[in-house]
């Protein structure tokens, strides 16, 4: 259990960050979704303490996504107020965020993933396409020729699903579960997104349905935690990359949980409600 300092709150729906030293809880809403937030909060693992840094992302925000490096984090569209295209950069070296530009389209509830070089952002609600923010340049563009594809699941008006999460290491970025905006039933597809070439393909199945789930890992396996279908899932599967097969681990978490959002050093595990991977 950490120290928190600086009136500390109750926080879901946001996105996390992490350096080999820190972690970044990153906006979130709270009070049942009736607060929307623009704060940061940082938790040093040496000593196990947590408090809000005086950087704020550029806007109020719940529902985007975040991965990075060792150096810096970037946190990308969400919500609160309209779908939102920004993109913020967060230097660890100094705690300070700064606006980069905005993507081609906004977007929510998506996943994200890093290679060694950029970030992806996958497929999200009412988008079916993969963004791109290369880390020397900052430059953020579409992904050509890159979308999910229906595997008819959804009406023939397609919209794309969402509310999944993203893991990987430094050659792959695995994205999966969610839940379709038509007509919003949950589903337990994995896509890999292959950082050489930047082409996706499909991926085994997760163990079940669900959305909002929570992902964390190394470079050698991935963890998907957690989740919600209809209700807050207790589970959490692992997923070595070498073999791209699931297993269950033995006990449950304390709680059921989805929805949140975590952080641990880069050569372990997140302990509790998971982020997206970076390497």
């Amino acid at each position: 259990v950490q120290n928190v300092s600086g009136s500390p709150y109750t926080l879901f729906r946001g996105a996390s960050s992490t350096s080999s030293t820190n972690g970044y809880l990153l906006g979130g809403s709270g009070g049942g979704g009736s607060y929307y937030y623009s704060s940061i909060w940082k938790s040093t693992y040496a000593s196990e303490t947590t408090a809000k840094i005086p950087s704020n992302l550029s806007g109020t925000r719940y529902m985007h996504v975040a991965a990075g490096t060792t150096n810096k984090g970037y946190a990308l569209g969400g919500n609160r107020p309209g779908i939102k295209s920004t993109v913020d950069k967060i230097t660890y070296s100094n705690d300070s965020v700064s606006n980069i530009g905005n993507m081609p389209d906004s977007r929510q509830r998506g996943g994200a993933a890093s290679s060694p070089t950029a970030l992806y952002a996958s497929q999200s609600y009412y988008r079916t396409n993969f963004v791109k923010v290369t880390f020397a340049s900052d430059t953020i563009a579409d992904i050509p020729s890159v979308n999910t594809p229906n595997p008819g699941a959804s009406p023939s008006g397609y919209y794309g699903y969402a509310q999944i999460a993203g893991t990987g290491n430094k050659t792959q970025g695995y994205f999966g579960g969610g839940v379709w905006a038509t007509p919003g039933s949950a589903n337990s597809l994995l896509w890999k997104m292959t950082y050489s070439t930047d082409t996706l393909s499909s991926a085994p199945n997760l163990t079940g349905s669900k959305n909002y789930v929570r992902n964390t890992g190394d470079n050698a396996k991935g963890y998907f935690i957690g989740g919600s279908n209809p209700g807050p899932v207790a589970t959490t599967t692992k997923f070595p990359f070498s073999t791209e097969t699931f297993s269950t681990i033995p006990g449950t978490l304390q709680y059921p949980k989805s929805a949140g959002q975590g952080y641990g050093p880069r050569d372990q595990g997140v302990h509790e409600i998971g982020t997206p991977n970076v390497v």
